[in-house]
């Protein structure tokens, strides 16, 4: 739970359904499946404008989307070892603005090994091609151009048997986010950090560890004098000690936690240092076969928050060097055999500090944004699947924040040949 997957999906970004999204995982009976999907989104603020604002001339803010899906994936077992692969490459056309055609992707690989001697681990990595959000919010004011964002990542864990209820580990991980626009280059960055530290495991229902973890980063562009026209890059260094854990609580309820004490430092004033408490906190719940919830929080600072992923689904998280707080609520019910219904909801409450140059203080700005979604899929046979979404992004707070409202409604098919 402490470390991180980056699995996008292009349809997530246009609101997909957190249902059919889920299910693009490979058939536990079958080690090998490709398959083609396509689908179609109305979507209601393309380009994020504020309340108030409008697109850029000659485009259409209100759109239809178009996306088709070319789908691979692998699951087999070599001995003891476990490789699990899955990917696709995505096209998206727009029935109005044409610009923002693109072609992405997204994919991982990952290798469960073990060895003599009670050695063990995995081996992950994974990448995602896909169009950036034009309102990221945090003070960036939103440019209506093309902005293809590509994420990368990659990580290594270990684990040693020590004795019967003990297990030594050790990982590393590298992360790395780009734009292609020039003004959202400002928001790239690269961290990797290494970890180590023991586990007990007293039971099958509790897992406790403490580890030790030192993460490295940059903001390669990360402030611009508009006058020389130079760019600082910001580095930085954090420190922290992790207690996680592990508790199934009963056969229907479980939680994993981390709780963190840290510090960070940076190469320049522009960035901010910090010193305190982070952690994030899970709680999955399945009350009957057909009913689960799941729900997240997660109050760390940015750069590790944004490569988070919530079920299957990043968040995207701006904030580069400051603490904020993420709520994910997650639920979905097998109607029967063919139909399930899903529903999810994030909130993020975040505020912006603004010190004009020559100011004597600060101005805080509250902001708070929000993500909706219900979701329905049926699967007709055991290699098709229909899905249909309403989904609904908005952020209230300051005028400066450029608060926003946008709306999408579509539905998408899929079929997959073992």
């Amino acid at each position: 739970m402490k470390r991180t997957k980056l699995i996008l999906s292009m349809l997530a970004i246009f609101g997909a359904p957190a249902a059919f999204a889920q299910e693009q995982g490979q058939d536990a009976t079958n080690p090998f499946y490709v398959g083609v999907s396509g689908g179609v989104t109305h979507v209601s603020n393309v380009y994020r404008t504020g309340e108030g604002s409008s697109g850029p001339s000659g485009s259409s803010n209100s759109d239809m989307v178009y996306t088709g899906s070319l789908l691979a994936g692998i699951d087999q077992r070599y001995g003891r070892q476990h490789l699990t692969a899955d990917g696709s490459i995505n096209g998206n056309r727009y029935q109005h603005n044409s610009d923002l055609n693109n072609i992405g992707y997204n994919g991982r690989v990952g290798l469960d090994w073990h060895t003599i001697q009670n050695i063990s681990g995995n081996f992950s990595l994974g990448g995602s091609r896909q169009l950036g959000s034009n309102n990221v919010g945090y003070g960036y004011a939103p440019q209506y151009v093309k902005n293809v964002q590509t994420d990368f990542y990659a990580s290594a864990v270990a684990h040693k048997g020590l004795v019967t209820e003990w297990t030594l580990d050790v990982g590393a991980d590298y992360q790395r986010r780009s734009f292609s626009a020039t003004y959202y280059r400002r928001l790239d960055s690269r961290q990797h950090d290494v970890w180590i530290g023991p586990s007990w495991r007293p039971s099958d229902k509790l897992r406790l560890g403490m580890d030790y973890r030192l993460s490295k980063g940059e903001l390669p562009y990360y402030s611009q004098d508009v006058v020389l026209g130079t760019v600082e890059s910001n580095r930085f260094t954090r420190k922290d000690i992790d207690f996680t854990g592990a508790w199934v609580l009963s056969g229907a309820s479980s939680f994993e936690w981390r709780i963190s004490r840290g510090k960070s430092t940076h190469n320049t004033t522009v960035g901010q240092d910090f010193s305190g408490t982070t952690g994030q906190l899970s709680w999955n719940w399945r009350p009957s076969g057909r009913f689960s919830l799941q729900t997240q929080y997660v109050h760390d600072t940015g750069l590790s928050t944004s490569f988070l992923s919530f079920f299957g689904t990043s968040y995207n998280n701006y904030a580069q060097d400051q603490v904020t707080n993420s709520w994910r609520l997650y639920g979905n019910y097998q109607y029967s055999g063919k139909l399930s219904f899903g529903a999810n909801l994030s909130y993020s409450p975040a505020s912006l500090r603004v010190t004009p140059t020559g100011a004597p203080s600060s101005t805080d700005y509250n902001f708070r944004d929000y993500n909706a979604n219900l979701s329905a899929s049926w699967q007709y046979s055991r290699g098709i699947t229909f899905a249909c979404q309403a989904g609904r992004q908005w952020r209230t707070g300051a005028a400066e924040l450029y608060p926003y409202t946008a709306n999408s409604i579509g539905c998408t098919g899929r079929i997959l040949f073992f």
